[in-house]
């Protein structure tokens, strides 16, 4: 670890490192666990959140030692969100991600197994923590973790089941419906899940800002509409979501990417056009490379 971020540092790159010890999953998961509350309560009890904040303040401490970037995926609780915080009064180059699981789904959900997933999904207190952060922009993005492996591997027992789950569809109108629910401002949400993570990971302003010169990558979204989500609707091969039957009170129209639709009327286009985006930078690199180029800040997507 302690090499690669250096040489991460030296390089204008970021790490983003999986938050479990997983030694320290390694030994508590022989301990016994009680299954009578659900599927998702035991997950989240073989890896408690105390796994996930260990490892993110360790390599977030040793970031600083090396001068690297580090950026926190899937955040998933309160504690690893207060360890990153805890470092980054110290050094400031650490980023947290969320996902939208975590923001809408406890373990009294009632997917089972379809909602198994590392780090788990935890207990409602850790959400609310969560939505908080995002508020405030100490959670810096909202992404999936997407894994779009087929039902047949979630349709076992929790410990037997695959972890991960199919989820980039319901980005942007679960973090949206549920962020205007709370009161979170438009501007807040639209950055934690565009501009953010284009700044961050090197592709601003090419990505994440609407302006002349940058990609017409949009999304066209009707905020009196809605939909249902189902496994129909997320367009996927894995033929299930944790989120089946979730009513959803706004509804995604068109998708553009760089001015062609990807998404028109809710109907997919029959070509794709996404391409391979080489990045210089990212982290702290990437942040700077904007700061020196004040021209480039533009006006969020």
């Amino acid at each position: 670890m302690y090499d690669v971020l250096g040489m991460a540092a030296d390089s204008g790159a970021m790490i983003n490192p999986h938050p479990e010890n997983i030694e320290l999953v390694w030994k508590l998961k022989n301990r016994p666990i009680d299954e009578s509350r659900g599927p998702l309560h035991a997950w989240n009890a073989s890896r408690p959140s105390f796994v996930e904040a260990e490892a993110v303040q360790r390599v977030a401490y040793m970031a600083q030692i090396t001068g690297a970037s580090v950026y926190a995926v899937h955040t998933s609780s309160q504690l690893a969100l207060d360890a990153m915080e805890r470092q980054r009064r110290s050094y400031e180059n650490l980023f947290v991600e969320t996902c939208t699981q975590y923001l809408t789904l406890t373990t009294e959900a009632g997917c089972g197994t379809y909602g198994k997933v590392n780090p788990p999904i935890r207990e409602r207190a850790d959400l609310e923590a969560l939505w908080v952060g995002l508020a405030e922009g100490r959670v810096d993005t909202v992404g999936s973790d997407h894994n779009a492996r087929h039902r047949s591997f979630k349709e076992k027992d929790v410990w037997s089941a695959s972890a991960g789950f199919p989820g980039t569809g319901g980005v942007l109108p679960l973090t949206l419906s549920e962020g205007l629910r709370r009161g979170i401002p438009l501007e807040r949400l639209v950055d934690a899940t565009s501009t953010r993570s284009a700044q961050l990971f090197g592709m601003y302003p090419q990505k994440g800002t609407i302006r002349v010169g940058s990609d017409a990558d949009l999304a066209v979204v009707d905020l009196d509409g809605s939909y249902t989500i189902n496994a129909a609707t997320q367009h996927s091969g894995a033929d299930y979501t944790p989120w089946e039957g979730t009513e959803v009170p706004l509804r995604v129209v068109h998708t553009l990417v760089r001015g062609e639709f990807a998404l028109r009327d809710g109907v997919l286009a029959d070509r794709t056009t996404g391409r391979y985006l080489r990045r210089e930078r990212s982290g702290a690199a990437a942040l700077a490379a904007i700061d020196s180029a004040p021209e480039q800040k533009g006006t969020p997507a």
